[in-house]
């Protein structure tokens, strides 16, 4: 079966042209598990800096510049003028919708308070606010206070008015006048829709992509699971990025989720404390390789047993010109040997390569 020339030849080919192909298969696979990866890293960082923004923007930027023209307008204000205060208060609650803005003083603690209202009040009392506590001993007030910086606090469950039940974080700014320190101002944010933004990021990439909150104690504060957000207790990934974000802000990390599922995730830390986090199971980039992967197999499986069948043809086709030859030689010395008795016929072989220089001479010989 592979005694003739042409069979040796496709053999030979053939084996060289699989082993090429194999070789090309092996790198491919490598290339495509980089390219994979790299896909997925660069989706995964991607959505980290746009989640990032999008909480930056609300906690960071625009608080911190609503603060920023409640001290400035206050400042220029008697302390006594409390209608004022409360006219500038109630404008920049209604115009972000804060659930509450204040401002506390620092000589006698003296509170003033407007919460948010759908439409602002046709008039404002000239009364200062009782608490139950002096503001001043406050935790924000101390940190903003002794910073002199803004802040943001940990969430915490609102106890009354209108964040009773909610997750909410206070964002204060101490507040000058004449140069002097005066007290605080400062605004409580709801975090509870925050989750809800994020929805914008799933994709069927990840199926397990998550991106959750946490504060500057590590406590989950914002999770697609609601049964993680301050449970109290403290999680594995907690603890984990609690530690790694004291010495690395930012950067990655590989740990076990609640579940138990080994996770790869990419978190960022904000000005004000907290760290925002992207996690997707490792299982995900598996999942994504092993598919590409065998997409490639598949494609290059089928382009090898069409080039090996096209191969196979092409070189029959090539070499049909020896087969022609050794029969046409094989009649001429069967003629000379008297085994047959009819003259050979002329080898028509009329390709211009070396087979057909070959034919047109064992032509002329067989005519002389």
């Amino acid at each position: 079966m592979f005694k003739s020339l042409v069979s040796k030849l496709s053999i030979l080919a053939i084996a060289i042209f699989a082993v090429i192909m194999s070789v090309v298969l092996f790198f491919s696979y490598r290339s495509t598990l980089t390219n994979m990866e790299n896909v997925y890293h660069t989706l995964q960082d991607s959505i980290l800096k746009a989640s990032h923004t999008t909480i930056n923007i609300t906690m960071n930027i625009e608080a911190k510049q609503h603060l920023e023209v409640i001290a400035d307008s206050i400042s220029q204000l008697s302390k006594n003028d409390i209608i004022s205060q409360r006219e500038i208060l109630s404008h920049i609650a209604e115009a972000v919708k804060y659930p509450d803005a204040f401002v506390v003083y620092e000589s006698d603690g003296s509170y003033i308070e407007e919460a948010y209202h759908k439409k602002a009040p046709a008039s404002f009392n000239d009364v200062l606010d009782s608490t139950e506590v002096d503001m001043r001993t406050r935790p924000w007030y101390q940190a903003a206070k002794q910073t002199q910086k803004f802040h943001v606090t940990n969430v915490y469950i609102g106890t009354v008015g209108s964040v009773k039940g909610k997750k909410v974080a206070t964002a204060v700014l101490p507040f000058k006048k004449n140069g002097v320190f005066a007290g605080v101002v400062g605004v409580d944010i709801i975090i509870d829709g925050f989750q809800d933004r994020f929805k914008n990021f799933d994709t069927e990439s990840f199926p397990s992509l998550s991106v959750f909150l946490i504060d500057n104690y590590g406590e989950i504060i914002s999770h697609k699971n609601p049964n993680l957000i301050l449970d109290g207790k403290e999680l594995p990934v907690e603890k984990h990025l609690r530690e790694l974000i004291k010495t690395k802000p930012n950067g990655t990390a590989t740990y076990n989720n609640a579940e138990g599922i080994k996770t790869f995730a990419y978190y960022r830390t904000f000005d004000f404390g907290w760290t925002i986090v992207v996690s997707a199971s490792l299982a995900d980039y598996s999942r994504a390789v092993n598919k590409a992967t065998l997409e490639t197999l598949i494609q290059t499986i089928v382009l090898m047993l069409v080039g090996i069948a096209l191969l196979y043809f092409a070189i029959r086709y090539f070499l049909k010109p020896i087969t022609t030859i050794q029969q046409g030689l094989a009649r001429f010395f069967a003629y000379l040997n008297n085994d047959i008795n009819e003259a050979p016929k002329a080898i028509m072989i009329h390709s211009k390569d070396e087979f057909g220089a070959m034919a047109k001479e064992i032509n002329t010989n067989i005519q002389n």
